[in-house]
Formats: C-alpha cells, structure tokens, sequence
C-alpha cells in the first residue's frame, strides 16, 4: 500500500497512468504476477526513483522470485509517450523473464525491464551473460587471462544511467567495473586519467576501458570505507583528518581536459531542483524556492574559483588504509571552487546525524577532523564559503528521502530543508 505522501503525488500527477502501481511495490508484484504468472515472483523492494512529474518515472526494484534474487526496473511514460510504450511492448512480445527481458503492464503506460538488460545501458547485457562478459573481459584486462574468468557481485544500479559491480577472480576481489550511458561515459574516463596518487592521496588505476561500449575497469583498493569509522564505537577523528589531507593534494594538482562548473550553471540547477521539490511535495514549495534563491545568488556573487574538485566528495567515497586515504569515484569531477567538495562532505554528515545514523556530537567531531586535517595539509588555510557549499550540498540531498523510499519522506526532507537554512544564516563553518 501507498504510504499517504507517496499517494499524494500520484493523486497529483495525472498524466503518468501506472505511477501507482511504480511506486506501490506491493502493486508492482501483482501486477507482475498478472504478466508473468509462471515467473514465481514472490515479494518486490524499491531501491531508487527517477521521477520527472508529469512525463516519466524510473522506479529500481530487487525481485525475490522462487530462483535467483533478480534486478529489474518498471518506467512509466506519459499518457501522450504511446508510441514509446507501443514500441516497448512490441518487443515485449514473448513475456517471459529469460526471453526478451521486458513486459509490458496492462494497468498503465509502464514497462518493466529485467536485468542485464537495460533500454539505455546497452553494455549491461553483454556484462551480464557469462559468454558475451567474456569477450568483453578479454578486451579490457588483454594479456591478463587470470582475470577473463570469475563472478560479478553488483555493487551499485542507477536504471538507464550507471551500474558499477566488482569483479572477483581467483577468489579475490581484483577490479571495479563501471558502465556508462553516453555522455558518461566520456567524462569518467576524461577524470580516471586526470589525477595521479601523491602524499596521502590513492587512486585507483584505471586497469582497461572499452568506448565501444562505454565500460571501464579500476583496480580494486583494499580499505575500510570511511563512512563505517564515522558511525563506529570506536571512531577517531584521525581517519577524517587523513580524508581532509589527501583532499587538499587532489586539489592541488593540475589535470587537463576536466570540465569547468559555472556559477550560473550550478544556480540555475539548484533552482530547477526547487521547483522539481514544490512539484513533488507542494509544501516545500516557497520555502524550497527562496532557500535556491538565496544560495543562487550568493554563489554569482562569489569570486570566480577554478581548481580540480572531486564534485561529489562525501565519506562513502573514501577508503582509508595505512595512514593514507582512498578517494574513489572521480566521475563527477570537474573545475570549480574546492570549497564545494568541502561543503558537499559537510552535507552528508549534516544529513547522515539527522538521519540518526550517529549523534550530532560525532557530526560536530567528523566536521571540525575534516578541516583541522584539511587545513594542516594545505599550510593552515581554508577555502572560504564553505558555508555557502555546505547549504547547497543539503539542498541537492533533499529529494534523497523520496528517491530512496524513505516511508517518513516529507518529514526528512523538511528536516534538511530547514538544516540548510540555518547553516546558510550561521556561516562561518571555515572560521
């Protein structure tokens, strides 16, 4: 059953017929059931949701079935997006799990794609069937034959953008591999071969890639991720400090060919996600809107910056090990002010103690580690308007409640929401 906010937006979007039965993961299984009856589906959980009101929703779910756990996906088009379901379900013709890998639903415009296939993922198929993976193995690790064979253990699954998985060979676990949709594809490649590992600073080496099919390959980095030491009994501000140090030599080094993140860009950004947030939750709406405007426009205000940033620089995407300390994912990086991976960082612990994942007492330990090691690296100084990015990064995770499925959404979006105001009032996080 619907929870009552998730069946407020369906309520309200009138033009995507079968929302309901998207985000209802109770509904999703019947629905299933009643297209594949041969199929033993038993039980459905929701892991991401890619919603554009009024025009499509991606909704990521994990099967249980009477075989194998399996990932699949149901996207649902607008009224108007006939042709687009039509075609779909043309090549849904035989509905079956094995067979095509797609089916139709009778009870709205809505498609459920089962993996390794994926409309726009088109690399994933060939990952996930042992003979074509093979072939694409033999490619990306050539002369290694040591590596052709093993398991893939999914790691991560965006529908229709981004899958990630490790791969095992030989008992251990020896690569990442990343496959992109388009664009993607060509900006991670363009920051796996931008930074190189110095002082406290490790990378993974980029091990094989295939543009063909926009699949990438890195070296698996043995580490304890840092995001299990912040919550852990036994935390020490240390393992943060160590984060914020290498930080400061990624920031440093002088990659080519990195995008460069305009001001103008980022404001206007963050206030299509305010009105992304009003459509979504109407209550957030005024509130969401003047908060966007406000940090849109200290951020024009701001002296322009350009420095290689990680763009999405938060404790999951660090691994530390040996008083050195991993930054993973570079996909996202780019020019801009490094106050923002900062701030970005600061987000995530502001959102993760809100959260109730640890107490704010260990949030205000993880921030002051971070800039205290920050600051030693770079010869006791800051990035100004850390404040400023810290605000940003909370309202760039406001819609994570509901992407996430987070049954009390509203209540821990508006609780980042006024989070953010209060950080962009007090300031001085850098001081």
């Amino acid at each position: 059953m619907l929870s009552w906010a998730d069946a407020d937006v369906v309520r309200r979007d009138t033009r995507l017929r079968g929302l309901e039965t998207a985000l209802d993961p109770e509904a999703f299984v019947h629905a299933l059931r009643a297209a594949l009856p041969e199929a033993g589906i038993r039980e459905a959980s929701a892991g991401y949701v890619r919603y554009k009101p009024g025009t499509n929703c991606v909704v990521a779910y994990r099967l249980e079935t009477n075989g194998a756990p399996l990932d699949a996906y149901i996207k649902v088009h607008a009224n108007e997006d006939w042709i687009k379901l039509v075609t779909a379900r043309e090549r849904a013709s035989v509905p079956t799990i094995a067979g095509p890998g797609r089916v139709g639903l009778e009870d709205g415009n809505a498609v459920v794609v089962f993996f390794p296939n994926d409309d726009k993922l088109q690399s994933l198929h060939k990952l996930g069937q042992a003979e074509t993976r093979r072939k694409l193995l033999e490619k990306l690790f050539s002369g290694q034959p040591e590596l052709w064979e093993g398991e893939m253990q999914k790691l991560r699954y965006k529908p229709e953008r981004r899958y990630v998985a490790v791969w095992r060979a030989g008992g251990r676990n020896v690569a990442v591999l990343k496959a992109y949709v388009g664009g993607g594809y060509e900006a991670a490649r363009a920051s796996a071969q931008a930074f190189e590992s110095r002082g406290p600073l490790r990378l993974a080496r980029l091990l094989g890639r295939r543009t063909r099919h926009g699949v990438l390959a890195f070296e698996w980095l043995e580490g304890r991720l840092l995001s299990e030491i912040i919550s852990a009994p036994d935390f020490h501000p240390s393992a943060v400090a160590t984060a914020g140090a290498a930080l400061v030599e990624l920031h440093a080094q002088q990659p080519r060919n990195l995008v460069r993140l305009e001001r103008k860009t980022e404001a206007a950004r963050l206030r299509r996600l305010a009105r992304w947030m009003g459509d979504v939750w109407p209550r957030l709406a005024r509130k969401t809107v003047n908060l966007a405007c406000r940090i849109a426009e200290q951020l024009l205000n701001t002296p322009d910056v350009s420095a290689p940033i990680h763009g999405d620089f938060y404790a999951q995407q660090v691994l530390v090990t040996d008083g050195a300390a991993a930054i993973l994912d570079l996909d996202r990086a780019a020019c801009a002010d490094p106050a923002r991976d900062l701030g970005t960082f600061i987000a995530h612990v502001e959102r993760d103690s809100l959260r109730g994942d640890f107490s704010p007492n260990r949030a205000a330990q993880v921030k002051e580690a971070l800039l205290e090691g920050y600051r030693h690296q770079a010869g006791n100084s800051l990035p100004r308007r850390i404040s400023l990015h810290a605000a940003a990064g909370l309202l760039w995770l406001a819609p994570e409640p509901f992407r996430y499925r987070e049954l009390d959404w509203p209540e821990r979006t508006e609780a980042i929401i006024e989070r953010a105001e209060q950080i962009l009032r007090g300031g001085a996080l850098e001081d």
